[in-house]
């Protein structure tokens, strides 16, 4: 988690070249609290879902839920997963679409 007195941008520019997705903005009494996400381009909607969907899921996690899913798709944990990954894709699409921020 890191903490900002200012709300950040959804994405900042760091450097010449590197960019952070900043993911889970809350705001908390002293100024917000976020995930930030480093990539060394601009990110695309989509590299932006997949790296949070990734970091939540590390070490094969993924894979493994999803192989569960494939047996059974009423698995709990396929279907918490799955949730996950459908809220995710809306939330930074509706970012993605809603600000045209100058970076």
């Amino acid at each position: 988690m890191t903490h900002s007195v200012e709300r950040p941008k959804f994405i900042d520019q760091l450097g010449h070249s590197t960019f952070a997705y900043n993911h889970a903005i809350q705001e908390i009494e002293d100024g917000y609290t976020f995930i930030a996400y480093l990539f060394d381009h601009l990110p695309t909607c989509n590299e932006v879902i997949n790296t949070v969907i990734q970091n939540h899921y590390p070490n094969g996690e993924e894979s493994a839920i999803q192989r569960k899913g494939i047996i059974d798709n009423r698995d709990p944990e396929f279907i918490a997963y799955n949730g996950f990954v459908e809220e995710t894709k809306a939330n930074v699409k509706a970012q993605f679409q809603a600000h045209h921020e100058a970076i």
